[in-house]
């Protein structure tokens, strides 16, 4: 039963609604026309219900009024990682997330990549963690997959982690 198992996406039917597309003028395929996505609207749409959701949780006495936080880690200082990250720090200023920036030398070692990612997963405070790839070549680059795994599969704000990748492949994410 393909609706029971898409149940997990439920919430993101909404943004697939025909507000949200416009019609291609001349490209058919099959006798029906192509639509383009209105990915601007369907982002907004997307961001104001995740603001919704964190000024809930913040009224919840469970999470005795603390924003989720994210960390992210990145090594260097790769141009379009910078540019990336600041698009999302301020996605998560706009929905009320608190974001905290990790930057790690060039030359780290992987020895302090990994001790600087068990940190944040023993940090309470941290929902979730994102280590900016690329990594630099080397030692780091080489390892990238011991990295990916370091990160606790519940604070995998990429979904990288192989267990992640296992459940969103069956249909059963547990991204919270």
């Amino acid at each position: 039963d393909l609706e029971a198992k898409s149940e997990p996406y439920s919430e993101y039917n909404n943004y697939y609604k025909p507000g949200n597309f416009r019609e291609q003028a001349g490209i058919e395929e099959n006798g029906e026309k192509g639509r383009i996505i209105d990915g601007k609207k369907i982002s907004a749409d997307i961001r104001a219900n995740l603001k919704k959701q964190v000024e809930s949780r913040m009224e919840d006495s469970a999470y005795v009024s603390r924003k989720p936080g994210l960390v992210v880690i990145l090594v260097g200082e790769n141009p379009a990682s910078k540019v990336y990250i600041r698009q999302k720090q301020r996605a998560c200023t706009e929905v009320g997330i608190e974001s905290t920036l990790i930057t790690l030398p060039v030359d780290c070692t992987l020895e302090k990549l990994l001790q600087t990612v068990d940190d944040q997963n023993n940090d309470n405070a941290v929902d979730g963690i994102l280590v900016q790839l690329p990594l630099p070549a080397g030692e780091l680059n080489d390892n990238v997959r011991e990295v990916i795994e370091r990160i606790n599969p519940s604070k995998d704000v990429d979904g990288f982690h192989p267990s992640n990748l296992g459940s969103l492949v069956s249909r059963a994410p547990t991204m919270r």
